[in-house]
């Protein structure tokens, strides 16, 4: 590379050439390491330049593909590191084009249809009838009455068909002015509907737009709203719209509504919107609105949690401090002395500063508590902790300091995952099990949902004292008459509520067995008719795999977890209540699979299955924990990789599905089953089909590991 740069500038000089330009050479099919490549480019012209101070050629320049942001990035990094005034110039002109960036180039997709990106949402224009668009949703202006006698509206309503005014009718009388429906007769799955239309409606349809983002739309289409009862010029209209958009992409930062599709009907429209949309492409982003005000320098990142989008009157915040940069200042009397003490320093930079990520959807679920100690962890170690859009964290500093930083935000992240087991947990248990005593008055008191839960754990581990934090008392609980003694009081008998339906497994061991310990592992006798049972349904569903001539079934264990099968049951009985009458008829348990590497055996046995280890191998259809309907998927050694000895893992588990839908890349809950109902009301799990092969849930207790099968293939 350094020879070919060499021999071009050379020939352009001989050439008496002023200008040329250069591709990034070896960033594509060559797959040339870019940030060397750039370090190259810059070194070789700047060589040329010293060496040929008399050259014709004076403006050379380095075009990079518009859309290959990493080699941008590298060139535009290796620039920042070259501080010679002769550079400056073009330094300004790279962040002049880079903070454009926000609006991509306009192109053309199809006849007619226009398509560019604001931000990371992608906008398209075309010319078309809305009501036979392919999107989730369709945007629809209409009145409180529901009447408009032309235009899209009317389109609309006709094709939808009276079921969705009959929707309309019953919400609008308490809606903020959005009101979302099932689609009637249109392939859709909502009609969102904008009531009454303002005469500058950029903020109210920004807002719509933000309420698809809360019901995880993944695209929807719109009319070129306003240029019809509302009298706006299709230019005027366009911008509006446009503006909304832009608002929308900056100001909520949507990870689920990334494509928004504008349909006119008539075809002229289309210049207007053209124009406008190639006035933007010189524009900067909008500026960013946060909760922070604008003025306060310091403060480059406002990040709200899942939570706080969901509840506005909680919002957290989380201030990234800049760290004031050191400003040195050289002289020589020599320019390479001032470009080598540069270098020098450049080299050393390099090699101490480093950058680090962390994705994990826990980090959304961060409460005021988390952010503080992150603050903390900040200023303790000088380095730079942002939130960028998608949730995941970026620290930057000291390569040591970094390492430290990560270590403490993985314990951070730990901690949240331990509050929302135990929250769960106790949530779930207190509609099995309720501890209670009776007070000097004669009246049952009952403990509090963590009391109830540490009493309920010390006394399946066969514990005969506890200390109760909350209370300030040391609780001794005396296993064969069940009482309760605290320091200067009474002894007060302890009602302990047990409703039969959860009952362990008959065929478990005796609880007293478990001697303490929360889980025991139980291998099955080959010649007992489970084992038969499991073995040869496993076989059936591992379809080909099972005619391996190597295969063998080495053992099968049954998982005996007295909290987990609690957990378990309380909620299989909690959705076999919400799910009779479903129009689904899908049953609620299944028996499916789920490969694992063998070191999350143990972890899996004693805890669940756990969502936030999810996107270890896939999140297409979401952030959850995944099941196969065949045992034949989960032996991919994606899923279930051998280990040294070629030995593989997989759970054969009960699941609860459920009522199910369609899942989407990015989920983190269930999309709710019927909106004109209510939006609380979710399903209880996607999948990748109508016929399904793939099931994830949201919730840990939807799931009980109860067999682990060890084979080779």
């Amino acid at each position: 590379l350094e020879h070919i740069l060499e021999s071009c500038c050379k020939k352009a000089d001989a050439s008496n050439y002023a200008t040329m330009a250069f591709p990034a050479i070896g960033t594509g099919n060559l797959n040339y390491p870019k940030n060397v490549v750039a370090e190259i480019f810059f070194k070789e012209i700047k060589r040329f330049s010293k060496r040929n101070p008399k050259s014709p050629l004076k403006d050379i320049s380095i075009v990079v593909y518009g859309q290959d942001t990493d080699t941008f990035e590298a060139f535009y990094a290796e620039l920042q590191k070259k501080n010679a005034k002769k550079m400056k110039s073009i330094l300004e002109v790279v962040k002049e084009t880079r903070s454009t960036g926000f609006y991509s180039n306009l192109q053309e997709t199809a006849l007619g249809s226009l398509q560019m990106n604001f931000g990371k949402v992608e906008v398209l224009i075309t010319q078309g009838n809305i009501v036979k668009e392919h999107t989730d949703a369709i945007i629809n202006v209409t009145t409180r009455e529901f009447y408009s006698k032309t235009g899209a509206c009317s389109a609309i309503i006709n094709a939808a068909g009276p079921t969705v005014q009959a929707m309309f009718s019953k919400q609008v009388t308490d809606s903020d002015g959005i009101v979302v429906t099932e689609s009637g007769n249109l392939n859709f799955k909502y009609i969102v509907h904008i009531v009454n239309l303002k005469e500058d409606f950029t903020k109210q349809l920004c807002y719509t737009l933000y309420r698809c983002e809360m019901l995880k739309i993944a695209s929807i289409a719109l009319p070129a709203i306003g240029t019809g009862n509302h009298g706006l010029s299709p230019r005027d209209a366009a911008a509006i719209i446009l503006d909304a958009v832009a608002e929308f992409s900056v100001q909520r930062k949507p990870r689920s509504l990334l494509q928004v599709k504008v349909v006119v009907f008539m075809a002229e429209m289309l210049k207007d919107f053209h124009e406008e949309l190639l006035s933007r492409s010189k524009k900067s982003a909008p500026v960013e609105r946060g909760i922070i005000p604008s003025f306060t320098s310091k403060t480059l990142w406002t990040f709200q949690s899942w939570h706080s989008r969901m509840h506005p009157q909680t919002q957290p915040s989380f201030e990234v401090v800049e760290i004031e940069p050191v400003q040195l200042q050289v002289f020589s009397n020599k320019e390479e002395n001032i470009d080598k003490v540069f270098e020098m320093i450049e080299t050393k930079l390099s090699t101490e500063e480093a950058e680090r990520e962390i994705k994990d959807p826990l980090i959304q679920e961060f409460s005021p508590k988390e952010f503080d100690e992150m603050k903390a962890l900040q200023n303790k170690y000088q380095v730079i902790i942002k939130i960028d859009t998608s949730g995941g964290l970026k620290i930057q500093g000291n390569i040591a300091d970094v390492s430290h930083v990560v270590v403490e935000l993985h314990k951070i992240m730990n901690d949240v995952r331990l509050r929302l087991t135990t929250a769960e947990e106790e949530e779930l248990l207190e509609k099995t099990v309720q501890w209670m005593y009776l007070d000097s008055d004669e009246e049952y008191v009952i403990f509090t949902k963590s009391e109830n839960i540490a009493i309920e754990k010390a006394y399946l581990q066969k514990r005969k004292t506890i200390y109760i934090k909350d209370r300030k008392k040391k609780i001794n609980i005396h296993l064969a008459t069940v009482v309760v003694s605290a320091p200067h009081s009474k002894l007060f008998i302890i009602q302990y509520l047990y409703n039969a339906e959860y009952v362990i497994p008959s065929d478990w061991v005796d609880e007293a067995d478990f001697r303490g310990r929360r889980m025991i592992t139980v291998e099955l006798k080959r010649r007992s008719r489970k084992y038969q049972e499991i073995e040869r349904d496993f076989k059936q569903s591992l379809g080909k795999y099972s005619h391996n001539p190597g295969f063998t079934i080495e053992e099968i264990i049954q998982i005996q977890n007295p909290v987990l099968w609690k957990l378990y049951a309380t909620k299989k009985s909690e959705m076999d209540i919400s799910n009779k009458g479903s129009r689904m008829e899908a049953p609620v348990e299944r028996i499916l699979y789920h490969g694992t590497a063998h070191g999350t055996c143990e972890t899996i046995n004693t805890n669940g299955f756990n969502r936030s280890y999810c996107g270890k191998n896939a999140v297409v259809y979401g952030n959850g924990v995944y099941f196969a309907v065949n045992a034949s998927y989960s032996a991919n050694y994606k899923y279930s990789p051998p280990d040294a000895n070629g030995r593989k893992w997989i759970y054969r588990a009960r699941v609860l599905t459920g009522d199910y839908t369609l899942g989407t890349k990015g989920m983190i809950e269930p999309p709710p089953k019927d909106l004109s109902v209510s939006s609380a009301l979710l399903y209880d799990s996607v999948t990748d089909d109508k016929n399904p092969e793939v099931f994830v849930i949201f919730n840990d207790t939807q799931a009980y590991p109860e067999y682990l099968i060890q084979f080779k293939l």
